[in-house]
């Protein structure tokens, strides 16, 4: 195919660059990056990984290592390793791109927070949610002072290490991250709008989760009231009955089963409508 024929040129380019100008020369490593370009567009990661250190190898030996040439190529081997599914050696080289973007622009840049996110992704895919939370951590500080602490940038971090807290059964430390996620969306778009329902109903569940069966009710009906407000598709009625299927699991954890079966059968009600057969564990 076309990816095919584009290799085989890109490696006739190549040889004739060494030929004529030497394995040295500053075109060599731009051919190779070519090179694994085509064959990752083929599928071949592993073969693109060897060409692309290849490249790195000499743009390190010709621009040194706080080049942005070089922090790009670094990045490239770490996105070939996830494609490859080798999340830890993936890891490994994005601590290092951290550290080379961060001494070529300062700690306090958006490249630097980017990185932090592919990194904190790697680390979930290998299931190492502590160093996960370590680089998002970093990586809200960051966003908070470039973007600032409402942004939907810091915002969307906090969300994440809530979801980390929350794997990790830490759901004092989820509250809290849901807490401040409640709190940066209400000031980015205000109190009516659908994300901030969404986050009523996550930290009413970390609340639920945490054994504070009140407050975690009082999440509930805020998110309810809005679902029930819009109603307009089949999003909001799917929310409505996610909400009152956590209610009802409340009110079953204060002993209040009249309550709880009254809402499991609304619930059930809704989900028929929906044409859902498949139910919420309910016993």
């Amino acid at each position: 195919g076309e990816c095919d024929r584009a290799i085989e040129v890109y490696f006739n380019v190549l040889s004739m660059r060494k030929a004529i100008l030497g394995d040295t020369d500053p075109s060599i490593p731009d051919t190779l990056s070519y090179i694994s370009s085509a064959l990752k567009r083929k599928g071949s990661t592993t073969q693109a990984i060897k060409e692309l250190k290849r490249a790195l190898k000499l743009y390190r030996s010709s621009l040194g290592d706080a080049h942005p040439r070089v922090t790009a190529t670094v990045d490239d081997i770490s996105s070939l390793y996830i494609i490859n599914g080798d999340y830890t050696k993936a890891t490994a080289i994005l601590e290092e791109v951290v550290k080379l973007k961060a001494a070529t622009g300062g700690i306090n840049n958006a490249e630097v927070a980017k990185t932090l996110l592919e990194l904190a992704t790697a680390y979930e895919s290998n299931g190492e949610h502590a160093k996960a939370l370590r680089s998002l951590k970093k990586c809200y500080s960051i966003e908070a002072v470039v973007y600032g602490e409402s942004s939907d940038h810091a915002t969307k971090t906090l969300e994440r290490i809530a979801l980390n807290y929350k794997t990790n059964k830490d759901t004092e430390r989820a509250v809290a991250a849901y807490l401040g996620v409640l709190r940066g969306r209400k000031e980015h778009v205000g109190e009516a709008h659908p994300v901030v329902a969404d986050t009523y109903l996550q930290l009413g569940i970390a609340l639920r989760e945490n054994k504070q069966p009140d407050k975690a009710m009082k999440c509930m009906k805020q998110a309810l009231s809005f679902y029930v407000g819009e109603g307009k598709n089949m999003n909001d009625v799917g929310m409505i009955a996610e909400v009152m299927h956590e209610m009802a699991l409340i009110h079953r954890s204060r002993g209040q089963l009249t309550d709880a079966i009254k809402i499991y059968k609304q619930e059930l009600t809704i989900r028929q409508k929906m044409g859902k057969r498949e139910l919420h564990q309910v016993a």
